[in-house]
């Protein structure tokens, strides 16, 4: 069993993901769309003993996506936005840090990134 207070590893007590999206129809010109993504992570531990070393703080992260299909769908173009505010969060720790090798590790999430997309469909 698991330890009174104790949770295991990489179990958010809480999380959640919605989003939302607009389409504006333009006749001959296509369509344009807008589209929002949103998530909650609550805190994390990533190890089986929970510390304050092994515990990821929770983070929301949110995206955002503006797309253009043409009136024939033959083409369509989107710009995104991913961790649309840059929250510097982690993924991951590895603790070292009680086990006497006094290292803490760990992998960030990725950073602002920004992308464009055109495709032709034939």
């Amino acid at each position: 069993g698991i330890t009174p207070g104790m949770v295991p590893p990489f179990t958010p007590e809480l999380s959640w993901s919605a989003g939302i999206q607009y389409t504006f129809p333009q006749g001959e010109r296509g369509q344009w769309s807008i589209r929002y993504d949103a998530s909650y992570q609550d805190d994390i531990h990533t190890g089986p003993i929970n510390t304050q070393h092994n515990r990821i703080e929770s983070y929301t992260l949110s995206n955002m996506r503006v797309m253009w299909r043409s009136a024939d769908e033959m083409w369509d173009a989107a710009l995104e936005v991913t961790n649309l505010t840059d929250k510097y969060y982690y993924l991951t720790y590895f603790d070292q840090y009680e086990s006497g090798g006094g290292t803490l590790s760990g992998q960030p999430g990725l950073p602002r990134l920004y992308g464009v997309t055109v495709r032709r469909h034939f």
